[in-house]
């Protein structure tokens, strides 16, 4: 990004254009007075007006690209600039670090078993602990793992690798329990957003080895600098053996002491079960599991409680009533679909009479769902897709709620944030931030996240996004959803046509 502020950038492009603060003021059609208090960075120009100018100036897409980032900025001020930047590039870019590829990996032959054996070099040091896994994978029972590692600015999963061995998990036979520091605050000015670089770094894992994998956290003063001094600052607890990891994660150390190991153990054990650690994520076991929880934990208050939807598809469960939920659910009646059923329902009521309800979702999304009727937010054993009808009734059902004052929904731009189904956002103002992680080989993962500066630091992208035009307003989001309507009311009639 360019280090120029706005009113430099302004002045910059019209003066290499040949146009006078007149004309531009005039294309514009401002007051050439508020336009000189802009070029001297006494005022910012309100969304609409930035609007005009920047359609008033001729600029190439770079150009463009760079004159709004500074226009930003300018509205938003550092810390609120960086952190929209950093959580639009998490929800866009979660999946680029998770692993797809298979991997042979094999414990060393002739290992030498001296109590201590030094690993020099980041790939040696992650082959090294790869061949561990490879041991761990031949083992009858369970294995565990115990961790403190600088997850702020390093990917555990280059230690742990999210991808397969031999067609299997890595993580199938590991019980791992992570401990890390945070700053109380994720706010942070530039993009030193500490707690949030934790967090995307940690995604992947809980993407491939869901509740296997526990985290928890404490505060620490100076949360970037843990060990300061220390040569090993760093470690890993395993079954024989502790290993000792460098600031850098190139070193390692490993000793192979019963005594120091169990030492180790017990010392990291009890400092997880202190009453100063909190847990930093929990991991349901699937959809049902979830909503139990939110339907006991997200119920007070309702008239108070704000809440707020990213999503890939617009979330037609708000819509469903009693006869569209139980018709789409799986033929196969169980008692967890009969949980589905019931707290679906009652879900939607709650959420619906919201204090505040913001739900926002993709092009793409709405485009899949009209064509299939798949409910992306619902593993296929419990719902069936929509037949053309039920999608038209779910529209319908949907456009009813937009003449409601306290409910906002929105399409994003695609031109703005590249939202994928990996990933769907909800955050509540009483329960805390609820990721739903999809990847097609490991299936939805429903997590929950109350660390306060985290679910803060999404409030302020989310509650910023209408303001910023990241999505379309209310009336054009309706008149979107009443084109796709439309659409399929014509399929419907050329289908009777035909019978």
């Amino acid at each position: 990004m360019s280090e120029k502020m706005f009113a430099e950038l302004l002045e910059q492009h019209i003066r290499e254009n040949g146009y006078t603060n007149y004309e531009v003021a005039k294309a514009a059609k401002i007051n050439r007075v508020n336009l000189q208090r802009y070029l001297s960075g006494v005022r910012v120009p309100s969304p609409d007006i930035f609007e005009a100018i920047s359609s008033a100036i001729p600029m190439n897409r770079e150009e463009r690209d760079e004159f709004r980032e500074a226009y930003d900025l300018a509205t938003d001020g550092k810390d609120t600039y960086y952190l929209r930047k950093f959580i639009r590039e998490m929800l866009e870019k979660v999946t680029d670090q998770t692993g797809t590829d298979s991997i042979q990996c094999y414990a060393e032959n002739g290992r030498d078993e001296d109590e201590i054996q030094i690993i020099d070099g980041k790939i040696s040091v992650e082959r090294f602990i790869w061949s561990i896994l490879a041991e761990y994978r031949a083992a009858e029972n369970e294995r565990s793992a115990l961790l403190y590692l600088p997850a702020d600015n390093f990917f555990p999963g280059r230690i742990f690798p999210t991808y397969p061995i031999n067609g299997k998990s890595a993580l199938s036979r590991l019980k791992i329990i992570q401990m890390i520091p945070l700053s109380k605050r994720a706010d942070q000015t530039e993009d030193q957003f500490y707690n949030l670089r934790v967090l995307r770094n940690l995604i992947p894992l809980y993407f491939h080895a869901g509740s296997s994998y526990e985290t928890c956290y404490y505060y620490q003063k100076n949360a970037e600098k843990p060990g300061y001094g220390a040569i090993y600052p760093y470690y890993g607890i395993f079954e024989n053996s502790v290993i000792l990891f460098s600031e850098d994660m190139e070193h390692a150390v490993r000793i192979l002491n019963k005594e120091f190991v169990k030492k180790y153990r017990e010392q990291f054990l009890s400092a997880v079960h202190g009453t100063a650690m909190k847990k930093f994520v929990t991991c349901f076991e699937d959809i049902v599991e979830m909503l139990e929880f939110l339907m006991k934990h997200d119920v007070e208050r309702t008239e108070e409680t704000e809440r707020y939807f990213i999503e890939y598809q617009p979330c037609f469960a708000l819509a469903a009533d009693q006869k569209l939920m139980e018709s789409v659910l799986q033929p196969k009646v169980t008692k967890r679909t009969n949980v589905l059923s019931g707290g679906v329902l009652r879900r939607a009521e709650i959420v619906r009479n919201s204090a505040r309800l913001v739900q926002y979702f993709t092009e793409e999304g709405l485009e899949e769902f009209v064509e299939t009727g798949v409910l992306a937010e619902y593993p296929k054993e419990y719902v069936r897709p929509l037949t053309v009808e039920e999608r038209i009734q779910a529209i319908d059902c949907l456009l009813e709620f937009f003449d409601r004052d306290n409910i906002e929904f929105g399409m994003i731009r695609n031109e703005c944030m590249h939202v994928k189904k990996t990933i769907n956002v909800f955050l509540s103002s009483v329960c805390g931030l609820n990721l739903i992680l999809n990847d097609e080989k490991q299936g939805l993962r429903h997590m929950l996240i109350d660390e306060p500066s985290i679910c803060h630091a999404f409030y302020t992208f989310i509650s910023r996004m209408a303001e910023k035009r990241d999505v379309l307003s209310k009336n054009e989001t309706r008149t979107v959803l009443v084109e796709k309507r439309d659409f399929l009311a014509g399929l419907l009639e050329e289908k009777r046509d035909i019978i």
